[in-house]
């Protein structure tokens, strides 16, 4: 049993840092669950206290920002 639970949390580790590919313009990169890394140029704007979207750097009406 403790093989198979820790084969199970090696598996679902891997898969999200795989999957940390970074988001283009408009991509949702911060939620309640977390948040995911916007490319290169773009920043983390919360619009919301749970919901970030990858903005231009020179966007400014974000209520906080994320780099």
């Amino acid at each position: 049993m403790f093989k198979f639970i820790t084969a199970t949390l090696l598996l679902v580790f891997a898969t999200s840092v795989i999957a940390q590919e970074p988001l283009g313009l408009d991509g949702q990169c911060g939620t309640i669950v977390g948040t995911k890394p916007c490319a290169e140029g773009l920043k983390c704007c919360y619009l919301n206290p749970d919901d970030g979207v990858c903005k231009p750097a020179s966007f400014e009406p974000c209520l906080f920002e994320d780099d």
